[in-house]
């Protein structure tokens, strides 16, 4: 009989995933409800079970808080001067009041990174170009 059985839900899997989902949906009360009294009945073999289990996976790792993993990370990206360079006031004034390096406006009253910044472009002056604020949305992100 229990050959039979598997045999048919083998056959009929996506039949028997509809039903099982119309069943919950019309049942979700009577589900909640039974759900509820289950733990309340179990409550402490599910705490026991819970925290086995968490011991068992705990990362090597979990005693470190969120903010000090922050922190460390931050201060990481800080010191790796990815856009710390400093550009000289008259080399910025130059790229800074520029004409746009796509239209041609004048002045541009902005930079874009040749390279974007957030593709590893750094801000080096080799890596700027004066650009209006129209044109520098228009390329966005693009290289």
């Amino acid at each position: 009989m229990a050959k039979r059985h598997s045999e048919w839900y083998a056959r009929n899997r996506e039949r028997q995933a509809a039903y099982a989902v119309a069943y919950n949906a019309a049942h979700r009360v009577e589900n909640r409800a039974r759900k509820a009294a289950y733990n309340a009945a179990h409550r402490e073999e599910i705490k026991a079970y819970n925290t086995a289990w968490h011991a068992a996976h705990r990362a090597p790792a979990a005693k470190i808080t969120w903010r000090a993993t922050h922190r460390a990370e931050a201060a990481a990206h800080r010191a790796s001067n990815r856009f710390g360079e400093v550009v000289p006031r008259d080399t910025w004034n130059a790229v800074w009041f520029g004409e746009c390096f796509s239209c041609g406006l004048t002045p541009a009253r902005g930079v874009d990174h040749i390279v974007p910044r957030s593709r590893g472009g750094r801000n080096i002056i080799a890596n700027l170009q004066p650009s209006c604020s129209p044109c520098n949305r228009r390329k966005g992100a693009r290289l």
